[in-house]
């Protein structure tokens, strides 16, 4: 029988996993509720979080799949103030993490092609953290660079440091002569 407490940590639970806040549960949030919080062996985990993804049962995950299951990640992993980078970012994690796992290159991911990545030592938390890292420093660097085409010099770098030294004539201690 249930009790009102435990009604309030069922919602608490739905709340945690319900990324997107749709008051309902996308597969990708589904399967990465069984990646974080089932405690299991990594076959019997690959084998939950296959079944959730595999959507049109054909013993594979197609791109479109994978995809999903890492949205609520990358979601969880940029902040409020970048959202609006979410979609550039969601693409080429979901391509690179799809052209790890799918080492036949199929076009679709196995189970077995799944827990070979896993028992790899490779995990999804890791590979979307340096994934997004590394896409997030090329977009910097390219605005910086697009920047100094322009003129103007990225703030903070040695450049700028340069540019006011020059522009104050000053700082720098004499030259010979």
């Amino acid at each position: 029988r249930f009790m009102p407490q435990d009604r309030d940590d069922l919602f608490l639970v739905f709340d945690s996993i319900d990324f997107d806040k749709a008051g309902t549960l996308g597969r990708g949030e589904v399967a990465g509720f069984c990646s974080v919080f089932l405690r299991s062996t990594t076959e019997e985990l690959i084998k939950a979080i296959f079944g959730v993804l595999d959507a049109d049962d054909t013993g594979f995950v197609e791109t479109a799949e994978l995809q999903e299951y890492l949205r609520p990640f990358v979601h969880a992993m940029i902040p409020d103030e970048a959202r609006a980078m979410e979609p550039m970012l969601l693409r080429p994690c979901t391509d690179t993490v799809f052209k790890e796992m799918d080492s036949d290159r199929s076009a679709g991911i196995s189970e077995t092609e799944m827990l070979y990545w896993t028992k790899s030592g490779n995990n999804i938390i890791d590979s979307l953290s340096d994934l997004i890292d590394r896409e997030v420093y090329a977009a910097w660097m390219e605005s910086n660079e697009q920047s100094f085409r322009i003129g103007g010099v990225a703030k903070g770098s040695k450049a700028e440091e340069q540019q006011k030294l020059a522009q104050g004539g000053g700082g720098g201690g004499g030259g010979g002569g």
